[in-house]
């Protein structure tokens, strides 16, 4: 996904265009399972928002991409570029953040969005806006106590007040002859022998060792 903005914590709008391609899912003309996990557990999400409330998996996005009968569709996302700790940027539409955070992510949004034809209104508004997404980052992390991955962080903050998705981190040894280091990846399933399989799946130099749960 392309953000308008390249300003940490500024609002932006996400480009999203989706469409369904011999039997994949592709986003932004690139096949969902190639994305960083954070996005796959978005993109449904931002389909319910817009278009489809029923969906709620990758699964459910899969049959809801069949009924594009070959056609793409866009949804021009409204959000907030927010550094993280590690100085990474990362696109988060406001439909992620919880209600209260959201309203006042929305009140500087919309502001911004007029456009207003005094340039220092314009940047005042930016400003708010900006505070507002990095007090929320700040309170995130400060609650946690952690300091790991990109992955683990953004899941921390958006998805540990869902409450349906168990996360796990799987250990990637690499296989013999592939020329990298061990690392480890966060994935979403049902249990642990199933995040060794997706892990597996998406890196095929890597063989799966430790997996562990991480409890929010």
């Amino acid at each position: 996904m392309a953000a308008s903005l390249a300003t940490p914590g500024n609002p932006c709008r996400l480009a999203v265009s989706l469409g369904h391609v011999r039997g994949k899912t592709h986003v932004n003309q690139k096949p969902i399972e190639e994305l960083d996990q954070l996005y796959q557990y978005m993109i449904p999400k931002i389909v319910a928002e817009y278009d489809d409330p029923s969906v709620k998996t990758v699964a459910d996005l899969a049959l809801w991409g069949r009924q594009l009968r070959g056609k793409e569709k866009s949804f021009a996302v409204d959000g907030v570029l927010l550094r993280l700790e590690n100085g990474e940027k990362v696109a988060v539409p406001l439909i992620m953040f919880a209600d209260e955070e959201r309203s006042v992510l929305e009140t500087g949004w919309e502001n911004w969005a007029a456009q207003s034809t005094k340039e220092e209104e314009k940047r005042r508004q930016e400003f708010l806006t900006q505070t507002a997404a990095q007090d929320y980052q700040q309170q995130r992390e400060a609650q946690a106590q952690i300091n790991q991955r990109i992955q683990m962080m953004q899941l921390e903050m958006l998805a540990v007040n869902n409450g349906f998705i168990e996360i796990w981190e799987v250990m990637l040894l690499p296989r013999p002859g592939v020329a990298a280091r061990p690392t480890s990846v966060i994935v979403s399933a049902q249990n642990s022998q199933s995040a060794r399989l997706m892990a597996e799946q998406n890196y095929r130099g890597f063989v799966a060792g430790a997996v562990r749960q991480i409890n929010y």
